[in-house]
């Protein structure tokens, strides 16, 4: 059995009188890649900055790698290796591709710029005009940059936020091979993505969110051969 990376037991988030996630648990595998459906407002965001750290959680336990994360930090929680990809991608459009680059490099790397070669020899794109400010590239290139970025943090989770959203086809395409890239190296995976379907595809296992409760939890191709969350969560 792979070595348990991520241990969630009865997460809660509260936005003033709202409760966004409700007792919420979840145990996560080494390089298992687990897709997060549900409708808008059902608290698949919100899930993924409490464990990230980014927002502070009511009530519940996460664990990471055996250890309790109570009260760390989200840049902590980020050089250790969970790492998130926002929606709306987090880069820093006044900054160079470079500059955003960097931002995802440790900081006991003795040679930070050498670490930005893998990067820029798959994407060549930012490599050619990484001094350009990332605020003027296109919303795939942007995408792309954020997941150049999150690939330098050298993440055991990677966790993304409707990496597709507002994409042309082409570049989803482009987008969803990079992910595939990434967690080929057994990087686990949590993925939110407006398309269910094709998170259902690269997902083998599924989390059904509704209201901040998981209604259903199991293999992807369950989640597919079931016609009432078919028609509920995928729009059949």
């Amino acid at each position: 059995m792979a070595e348990v990376l991520l241990a969630v037991a009865g997460l809660t988030v509260r936005y003033g009188g709202i409760e966004a996630v409700s007792d919420w648990s979840l145990i996560l595998h080494a390089g298992e890649k687990v897709a997060l459906i549900g409708a808008n407002g059902a608290g698949k965001s919100s899930t993924l900055k409490a464990l990230a750290g980014v927002v502070t959680p009511a009530a519940g336990k996460v664990s990471f790698a055996g250890v309790d994360w109570q009260g760390v930090p989200a840049w902590k929680r980020a050089r250790a290796g969970l790492t998130l990809v926002p929606e709306g991608r987090g880069i820093f459009p006044r900054m160079s591709i470079e500059e955003n680059l960097l931002m995802g490099v440790p900081q006991n790397t003795t040679s930070s710029r050498e670490t930005l070669a893998p990067v820029y020899e798959r994407f060549p794109r930012l490599g050619e005009r990484r001094g350009q400010a990332a605020g003027t590239l296109s919303g795939g290139e942007q995408q792309l940059l954020a997941l150049g970025r999150a690939l330098l943090t050298r993440p055991r989770v990677l966790m993304l936020d409707e990496p597709s959203m507002g994409l042309a086809p082409k570049m989803v395409e482009e987008v969803f091979a990079v992910i595939e890239e990434m967690t080929a190296t057994g990087v686990a995976l949590l993925l939110v993505e407006q398309n269910a379907r094709r998170a259902l595809k690269l997902c083998p296992r599924a989390v059904v969110l509704e209201s901040g409760r998981t209604v259903f939890s199991g293999e992807a191709v369950e989640c597919l051969a079931s016609p009432q969350l078919r028609a509920a969560y995928l729009g059949d």
